[in-house]
């Protein structure tokens, strides 16, 4: 999904430059999706019409999307304007929210947990009735590191973008291919 990449890139680039890239107007609904683990709480933002489209999880790094929402909003609604339905992750649990509140790093000890949440989420969307069959990730530190392992994991995930992640470390044992990246 070649695509994907280039409106990710371009969008990166115009979300991180204050001004230059207004919202395309599409405004994201806040919704629950079920995983194995428990509902996540996302923010979806549909690609216009009926046509069938393919899906973005969009996975936040390790602060979380709250401090540039607005940043990430406009990335979501210039992806969905683009023919794309774009889904902010909130892959983050109350119980994970707790233990990083106490200065506990959990990256390590929920990796394997968060990516199978991730790949339920991905199998989710392709089961909507305005899936094309295609979904990718794109991940941001953390969350690209995420992306990497999710990615790794599920064979249904197309295509992967990663800013400043890492290759999957807790589990590269366990990687036998990668999406698109």
């Amino acid at each position: 999904m070649p695509r994907i990449r280039i409106i990710a890139v371009a969008l990166l680039a115009f979300t991180l430059l204050p001004g230059i890239a207004g919202a395309a107007g599409i405004e994201g609904q806040h919704i629950l999706l079920p995983a194995t683990e428990r509902q996540v709480s996302v923010t979806w933002f549909p690609a216009p019409g009926n046509a069938p489209r393919p899906a973005v999880l969009l996975l936040h790094g390790a602060g979380g999307f709250d401090r540039q929402i607005d940043g990430y909003d406009r990335y979501c609604s210039e992806l969905a304007s683009s023919g794309m339905d774009a889904y902010l992750v909130y892959y983050y649990s109350a119980n994970d929210q707790r233990s990083m509140s106490t200065g506990t790093d959990v990256f390590m000890d929920r990796y394997v947990a968060w990516a199978r949440l991730v790949d339920d989420l991905a199998g989710d969307v392709l089961a909507q009735k305005q899936s094309n069959g295609k979904v990718g990730l794109i991940g941001f530190s953390n969350g690209g590191s995420l992306a990497t392992g999710a990615g790794a994991l599920e064979p249904r995930i197309n295509a992967a973008v990663i800013y400043y992640g890492s290759v999957p470390f807790p589990i590269m044992d366990r990687v036998k291919r990668f999406p698109r990246c």
